[in-house]
C-alpha cells in the first residue's frame, strides 16, 4: 500500500511540473518574443512549424514549434493555451 502510494505522489507530482514547465507565460510585439523571463528577437526565428505533433509528459500532442537560428527550440501546445476541452 505505500508502495502505491509513493508511487501515486511521484506520478502526480510529475504531471504538475510538466505542465508547469511546459506552459509559460508568452508575450508576443513587434520586435520580441519572450517566454517567462526569456526573450527572443522576432527576426531571430530560423523556422515555424504550425501543425505537428510534439512530445508532452507521456504522449504527443498538437503543437506549435519555433526554431531559432541559435539552435533553441520551443514549443506552444495546442492543450495548455486553446479552450481544449469546451
Amino acid at each position: 500500500m505505500i508502495v502505491l502510494g509513493s508511487f501515486s505522489i511521484l506520478f502526480v507530482s510529475y504531471f504538475i511540473y510538466s505542465y508547469v514547465k511546459n506552459s509559460p507565460k508568452i508575450f508576443i510585439d513587434r520586435k520580441t518574443i519572450r517566454f517567462n523571463n526569456k526573450q527572443y528577437l522576432t527576426n531571430s526565428i530560423k523556422e515555424i512549424s504550425f501543425s505537428g505533433k510534439h512530445s508532452f509528459t507521456l504522449s504527443k500532442v498538437e503543437g506549435i514549434k519555433i526554431q531559432f537560428k541559435n539552435g533553441e527550440v520551443r514549443y506552444i501546445f495546442n492543450l495548455l493555451y486553446d479552450n481544449y476541452y469546451c
